[in-house]
């Protein structure tokens, strides 16, 4: 079982690498007519360095910036996931020769080598639609982005020399202990791309000719949720915090508040942008999908916020059943899940009737009028 399961993961991580590579092949190809032969000064032009050093690393286009993104996440995956395979590789071993053995704590830092980045295999694609839609919708482009890829040059070096902060409280004394604290001021750089990004994203809506639609909100909701997210995330990073928060209910606020409210509803913005252009029909309901995103987002930030302060008062992570003085914050969830899941039964429908091709009343309304319908590309 342990042999069939170990191979089932490293199938898994083969095929991100090979995700991975295909990404790097894309941005090392003639997309960006770059004068140089060499496939390494390529992918080092679309990671940013074309920005910040145009002479250095030219190209006939200007390096799009959802592009950056998607580069450092394929260098930082190839490179975290190969460790992960060789130990799935001993441990496949293991299973038949029970005489090999692997060093736990050693497993567990190459583990996590690969844990941590994963998260970021999720996050930065959503980064991608941010720096793609946003100066579509502002109608003007990215404030600051040569700072930007300043912070992605940092990036791409942090997101694989950090992931210690997974098991502050596990190793407390010796080696692993030096390695822990020295991985803390390592994670609060990871929060300088966010924070750059953030300052750039913003900025560009800000006074600009931002149109609120279904989709817009989406993306400036997520934005939103990625500044609070992330600031809970600093509590984690913090030795001493995460002391007190480690394996409760704030880990599993932070997170999901992470991956549903900032990179979960960025993609349904993505969605209210491309599908009505990708499908030839005009959005059923803008009003219907606003309806969605801001439901989502109240009733999902919400969610988060109860767990966040249930881990502050102790509540355990991985329980099946928390103690009993957890079941008042439990039942203040249950009409908060019912409303999330109202709104997507709202964004299901209001895409099915997309799909046929149907119109809201006032979407008919403003079409009859002459009144054109808001759209993201």
């Amino acid at each position: 079982v342990t042999g069939a399961f170990s191979a089932s993961v490293l199938l898994v991580g083969l095929s991100i690498v090979v995700w991975c590579v295909a990404i790097l092949v894309i941005v090392a190809g003639p997309g960006l007519r770059s004068p140089s032969t060499s496939r390494v000064n390529r992918v080092l032009t679309a990671m940013g360095f074309g920005i910040l050093w145009p002479k250095r690393f030219p190209s006939e286009r200007p390096v799009p910036y959802s592009v950056i993104p998607l580069t450092v996440i394929a260098i930082d995956m190839i490179i975290a996931t190969l460790p992960l395979a060789l130990l799935l590789i001993v441990m496949i071993v293991q299973s038949f020769a029970p005489s090999v053995s692997v060093d736990p704590l050693l497993a567990k830092n190459v583990l996590w080598w690969f844990g941590h980045p994963v998260v970021y295999l999720l996050l930065f694609p959503a980064v991608a639609i941010y720096y793609l839609l946003v100066p579509r919708i502002a109608k003007r482009a990215l404030v600051a982005g040569n700072i930007i890829a300043v912070g992605w040059t940092i990036a791409v070096i942090a997101n694989v020399t950090v992931w210690a902060h997974h098991m502050y409280l596990d190793y407390p004394n010796g080696i692993q202990a030096a390695i822990n604290t020295t991985m803390e001021p390592i994670t609060f750089a990871l929060t300088i791309v966010s924070a750059l990004s953030l300052y750039s994203l913003l900025f560009t809506i800000y006074r600009s000719s931002w149109v609120w639609t279904a989709g817009s909100t989406a993306l400036f909701l997520g934005l939103v949720s990625w500044l609070l997210s992330g600031l809970s995330g600093v509590i984690n990073a913090t030795i001493a915090f995460d002391n007190f928060v480690h394996n409760t209910m704030w880990i599993v606020g932070h997170f999901h508040h992470m991956a549903l409210m900032n990179i979960g509803i960025v993609i349904f913005g993505a969605i209210y942008a491309f599908a009505p252009s990708l499908l030839g029909r005009t959005l059923y309901s803008d009003r219907l999908g606003l309806w969605h995103v801001w439901m989502t987002f109240l009733a999902g930030t919400a969610i988060s916020v109860v767990w966040l302060i249930q881990g502050l008062e102790g509540a355990p992570r991985r329980f099946a059943v928390l103690p009993e003085q957890f079941d008042a914050t439990n039942a203040a969830l249950i009409p908060l899940v019912a409303v999330l899941g109202l709104a997507q039964l709202l964004f299901v429908w209001n895409m099915y009737k997309t799909f046929r091709g149907h119109a809201s009343a006032a979407t008919s309304r403003d079409l009859l009028a002459g009144v054109p319908r808001p759209r993201l590309t």
